[in-house]
């Protein structure tokens, strides 16, 4: 996944998530976030709180913040090779609102596909979330390449409202629970 798409104004997902709207940066509808831009996240420690964190992961170790722009999008297999990533996994968890996200089909040749939720709904993005210094509060998408239909391509994790609680609790999906949510399904369609 290299960019996704959120045109959901912040009335929008207050009425999609019943969430209070709050701003630790400024934020605006969105149709290609790449990384660095301020967009809105749900955390696992305010769960009914929309805040805007930084596209590109800073984990709170790095440093340097330019750290963040190779970390936009984190595998799985890298996080289960880390000590320190895969303490942020369980601790710090969040879900990023989307409408759409893109995937590389061919990316030497420029070809990508852009992906929607099943009728047109947000999504939910499983993420990761830290904080770098003195507040620089960022995050990475979680993402597979498992996919064996297009097996360059690496996938976001992503979920329906209904299941976010399921994701932003640490203690209820683990490892195990990961590897099984390993497919896009109705999102590929």
């Amino acid at each position: 996944m290299h960019c996704y798409s959120n045109k959901l104004t912040f009335d929008l997902m207050k009425t999609y998530t019943g969430n209070k709207v709050t701003a630790l940066l400024p934020w605006q509808p969105i149709s290609n976030a790449v990384t660095g831009v301020a967009m809105p996240v749900i955390t696992n420690e305010f769960t009914k709180v929309i805040q805007v964190y930084q596209w590109g992961l800073v984990p709170k170790w790095a440093k340097l913040a330019t750290y963040g722009k190779n970390l936009y999008n984190t595998k799985l297999s890298n996080l289960q090779k880390s000590t320190s990533m895969a303490a942020i996994l369980q601790y710090n968890r969040c879900l990023i609102p989307a409408t759409s996200f893109k995937i590389w089909i061919d990316k030497k040749r420029g070809i990508e596909k852009e992906i929607y939720a099943p009728n047109n709904l947000p999504m939910y993005l499983c993420g990761i979330w830290d904080v770098w210094g003195e507040g620089l509060y960022t995050y990475s998408v979680l993402t597979h390449n498992s996919y064996t239909k297009l097996p360059d391509a690496y996938l976001p994790y992503p979920i329906q409202w209904s299941d976010k609680k399921v994701w932003l609790n640490s203690e209820a999906i683990g490892w195990k629970e990961l590897k099984e949510m390993e497919t896009v399904g109705d999102f590929l369609k």
